[in-house]
C-alpha cells in the first residue's frame, strides 16, 4: 500500500505526496502537500493583518533580543545576506520596487539643482586633502571617491559645490540617506 488518500481533495496519491507527521497512525499528515499549500495560502491571506501585528508586538517587547539575533545572523553569514538580496532583487516583487525606487530618484533629479561642476569637484577632493570625509582613508586607484549629497536628494538636496563631499563608496552607501548636520561643510573658496 503505497497510496494514501487526500481528506480534501479526495484522491488516491503516493505517500510522497504527504508530509510527516508522527502522531498520524500511518506517520503521514491527512491531506497531501498541494492541499496543504492552498490551506496555508488562504489562511495567511485572511489573517495577514493579524500575524504582522503581533510579529510587531513581538519585535517591541524583544527589540533587544531582536536586534542581537540579526547582527549574530548578518555577521555570521555575510555571503548568505548579500546573495538573499541578489535573489531578491530577481523576483517580480524585487523587480518591482527597484522600478519604483528608479522613478522616484529619476523625479526627484528632475526638480533638484545639479550645479556641480569638474573644477569646483576637483577643489572639493584638494579641500578634503583627497580624503574621505568620514574615514579618512586616501583615495587611490583601487578606493575611488563617489559624491556625496551632505543633505539627501530625497530631503531637499541637489548636486551644487556647496551640498557635495566626497566618500569612498563604502563610507557613502552606510550614510544612505541620513543627514548627519555635523558633516555640513560650507566650502570658503
Amino acid at each position: 500500500m503505497n497510496t494514501k488518500i487526500c481528506t480534501k481533495c479526495k484522491i488516491d496519491k503516493p505517500l510522497t505526496d504527504f508530509r510527516a507527521d508522527l502522531r498520524r497512525p500511518q506517520g503521514l499528515q491527512s491531506q497531501c502537500k498541494q492541499c496543504q499549500s492552498e490551506k496555508q495560502l488562504e489562511y495567511d491571506k485572511t489573517h495577514r493583518k493579524e500575524a504582522c501585528e503581533r510579529a510587531k508586538l513581538w519585535k517591541e517587547k524583544n527589540y533587544d533580543k531582536f536586534i542581537e539575533n540579526v547582527n549574530t545572523w548578518s555577521s555570521e553569514n555575510p555571503e548568505k545576506v548579500r546573495l538573499n538580496k541578489a535573489r531578491y532583487k530577481k523576483t517580480a516583487k524585487g523587480k518591482a520596487s527597484t522600478a519604483r525606487y528608479n522613478h522616484f530618484r529619476r523625479s526627484l533629479d528632475k526638480t533638484t539643482e545639479h550645479t556641480l561642476t569638474t573644477k569646483q569637484w576637483e577643489r572639493i577632493l584638494e579641500n578634503q586633502g583627497n580624503r574621505c570625509n568620514i574615514c579618512k582613508r586616501k583615495f587611490s586607484s583601487r578606493l575611488s571617491a563617489t559624491r556625496d549629497h551632505i543633505i539627501p536628494v530625497t530631503k531637499g538636496g541637489g548636486l551644487t559645490y556647496e551640498n557635495v563631499q566626497a566618500l569612498c563608496r563604502r563610507c557613502n552607501s552606510k550614510k544612505n540617506a541620513k543627514l548627519d548636520k555635523t558633516k555640513i561643510v560650507t566650502w570658503l573658496f
